[in-house]
């Protein structure tokens, strides 16, 4: 696996949460969706609870969505349940196709969370194309932020693990470009946020099959995104950072 994320194609979906993982995922998601909720909008936190997170899209018209999760940092799962997740097989899994690493702490902007291990996830709704990005590569983003947190510094190998939690495969989910990572693009910054200048043929990405809890692997300088979701749920997706403090093999 190793082979096919740090040289071709530049990911891999080698990689699969077992059922009994997925549930355990799925569960620290929820519990922290329903207790935003809870604080922001108290007086639907019963139907919330009754429609459930893949029909989170139903909630439209009585939910300020960006004031639930504009922020990263209500999206950071809590520490009791990174440890949980991370002391879960997968993860001895990784190691023995990867080699050791690390886990990013939590980044939002100019602030670090030090001593912290970040897990996060995203809310993609149905047919609302602002709920994903453009085409990037993540290195632009530690380069960026390189000045203040070294564990971004060029030194540095890192790798993406994107998890799908609940998602419809060929409908919504990740799309990327294989082997993009080995040719340098154009992308500028606004000390916040990268996005790439080079055109790229829309042929040329490749939405990823994926079914829950399917890993994907992927270089940190492979172009990828989150593509508009055609399907009929909410997409929930986790996503976590490896530091590799010597190269992969």
């Amino acid at each position: 696996m190793a082979s096919s994320v740090f040289d071709e194609p530049g990911f891999s979906t080698a990689v699969t949460l077992d059922e009994h993982e997925l549930a355990i995922f799925t569960a620290a998601i929820e519990r922290q969706w329903l207790d935003r909720i809870r604080v922001v909008h108290p007086e639907v936190v019963d139907t919330a609870a009754s429609v459930g997170l893949a029909s989170y899209h139903q909630l439209a018209d009585v939910v300020d969505h960006q004031a639930l999760w504009g922020s990263k940092a209500h999206r950071v799962l809590p520490d009791v349940d990174v440890d949980r997740l991370l002391g879960l097989p997968f993860v001895d899994r990784l190691r023995d196709e990867l080699g050791p690493f690390r886990v990013a702490e939590p980044v939002y902007g100019e602030v670090i969370e030090r001593g912290r291990r970040d897990i996060y996830w995203r809310i993609v709704r149905p047919n609302v194309p602002s709920d994903v990005g453009g085409l990037h590569a993540d290195r632009w983003f530690h380069e960026v932020h390189a000045r203040t947190n070294p564990d971004w510094s060029l030194d540095t190998r890192t790798a993406k693990v994107w998890i799908p939690i609940v998602c419809e495969p060929g409908r919504n989910g990740l799309g990327v470009v294989p082997m993009s990572h080995r040719r340098s693009w154009a992308w500028a910054d606004d000390g916040h946020h990268t996005w790439l200048e080079d055109p790229v043929d829309p042929e040329d990405v490749l939405l990823l099959p994926t079914e829950p809890g399917t890993l994907v692997i992927f270089n940190e300088r492979l172009l990828h995104v989150g593509v508009p979701n055609r399907a009929t749920t909410t997409r929930i997706s986790a996503e976590l950072t490896l530091l590799f403090d010597q190269p992969a093999s």
